[in-house]
């Protein structure tokens, strides 16, 4: 009997960043019978992936670790899956690394795909290491991830790569260069805004998942204002990868917090430029 890939995703959240990934990383492991535990069905899944919707968090991992004893492999796919910084996020860190001890435990497989391991504590990357299946295939897409695994002696046997251009298999649609700047800030971001937005005159407002509302955004809204910045639209992305990206063609320049903002004005050609206001922006972007 074959056995499916279970995979880990936080997917089917409308969040562009996440779709783009799973679009790439199905590419790849299109020879592999997955089960995809999601939050909403997408449309036009490849065959070879079964969807398992999930109601809520806890819900998502009730079901990935059922699916997981039962199935013994796993396939994590996403941005810093492994944290420790708070109560909530330890726990969490903690199932994981159950799910990896009964796999290694069971002989199963591993893959992590494009996936930042940190932040986390020595002794909880020390922890995670010594969890890790013998048959576990990293993809990894930061210097400090791919050196934490590639170091461990423990780790020595398993196939590690650095991978930079995480969905390299999607195919944008050609952009054309034009004076407008893309901007993907939060309302912490205020007292970076007057750098970020010198010797601008107009902006479009990007929106790259459910968490990063337009509507949120009063301080950008107030400071443009006050420095007769025209805000000429606000795009928002409701789960329609290309069309969204279509979107972008008015855009020039593209400023963004976020790891997913920089990674598809990087995949598309665009200028842009990182705000280092998190972890895993300041890891690859810093």
């Amino acid at each position: 009997m074959v056995r499916s890939m279970v995979v880990f995703g936080w997917f089917g959240k409308n969040n562009l960043g996440d779709d783009i990934l799973l679009l790439s990383f199905l590419n790849k492991f299109k020879d592999e019978k997955i089960l995809l535990p999601v939050f909403g069905l997408y449309k036009d899944i490849p065959s070879n992936v079964k969807q398992i919707v999930c109601y809520n968090k806890l819900h998502y991992l009730i079901m990935t670790t059922a699916l997981v004893v039962v199935h013994n492999n796993l396939f994590f796919a996403g941005g810093s899956v492994f944290r420790d910084s708070s109560i909530g996020l330890k726990a969490t860190l903690a199932l994981k690394v159950i799910w990896l001890r009964i796999i290694k435990l069971r002989s199963g497989k591993c893959v992590l795909y494009s996936v930042s391991i940190g932040p986390l504590t020595a002794r909880s990357s020390n922890i995670l290491i010594n969890s890790f299946p013998l048959k576990t295939t990293f993809y990894l897409r930061d210097n400090e991830s791919y050196e934490l695994i590639s170091q461990s002696t423990k780790l020595n046997n398993c196939y590690i790569e650095l991978i930079e251009d995480s969905s390299a298999n999607i195919h944008y649609p050609k952009l054309g260069v034009g004076e407008m700047t893309g901007l993907n800030l939060s309302d912490s971001l205020d007292y970076m805004l007057h750098d970020a937005l010198k010797n601008i005159d107009r902006v479009i407002l990007v929106s790259l998942c459910e968490n990063d509302k337009i509507s949120d955004k009063k301080k950008i809204f107030q400071y443009c204002s006050q420095n007769k910045i025209e805000i000429v639209d606000s795009i928002v992305y409701e789960g329609d990868v290309f069309s969204f990206l279509n979107k972008f063609e008015k855009i020039g320049h593209f400023y963004s917090e976020r790891l997913h903002g920089l990674y598809i004005a990087k995949h598309m050609g665009l200028p842009f430029t990182a705000l280092l206001n998190s972890h895993k922006v300041s890891v690859q972007f810093g």
